[in-house]
């Protein structure tokens, strides 16, 4: 009598496994420490940010909480007359995205060279038209605090909509029990 096929496998890698333990331990603890110490460090941090960036549903709505973030902040601070060169500094912490805080400071170097923000922005290519056509209109008109409001608005509701799409996605699956 002879097994069927998905048996012989699963007693194949059950069998595998339970001879060679040792070496999936040392394989999983070795890959654990390589992923701690490369994250650890400042290009590591960039390179797992951008990672997550690159992921379908999750990295859209991480970039959309990202510009959210920038456009109430940085018009809040504004608003209440703070200087933009040093607002925009902090503007790098408060992303909450190690690659776009570090694609931003090109931007924030550029300013500080007597460019303009929203040509710094579209130079360092990881805003997107909306956020630069808006600072751009701020800038004319002199309504920054304005049209960063009106960013804020627009990528709040657009946060709300991918965080819905994530759950209709990921949901079924969170809630599968088998």
């Amino acid at each position: 009598l002879e097994l069927p096929l998905a048996t012989r496998i699963v007693q194949t890698v059950a069998t595998s496994i339970g001879s060679n333990w040792y070496v999936i331990v040392a394989v999983v603890g070795v890959a654990y420490l390589w992923y701690q110490f490369r994250v650890q460090t400042p290009a590591g941090a960039i390179w797992m940010a951008r990672t997550i960036l690159r992921i379908p549903v999750i990295g859209d709505t991480v970039r959309k909480i990202a510009f959210s973030r920038f456009a109430h902040y940085f018009g809040t601070l504004h608003e209440a007359g703070l200087e933009v060169v040093p607002t925009l500094a902090l503007m790098e912490r408060v992303i909450g995205n190690a690659y776009l805080s570090y694609r931003f400071r090109f931007a924030v170097n550029r300013v500080m060279a007597g460019e303009s923000l929203s040509r710094a922005l579209a130079s360092v290519g990881e805003f997107p038209p909306v956020v630069i056509q808006m600072l751009s209109l701020g800038e004319k008109t002199g309504e920054m605090a304005k049209s960063l409001e009106q960013v804020r608005h627009y990528y709040d509701r657009e946060v709300d909509a991918s965080v819905k799409r994530a759950l209709t996605l990921f949901g079924p699956i969170a809630l599968d029990t088998d």
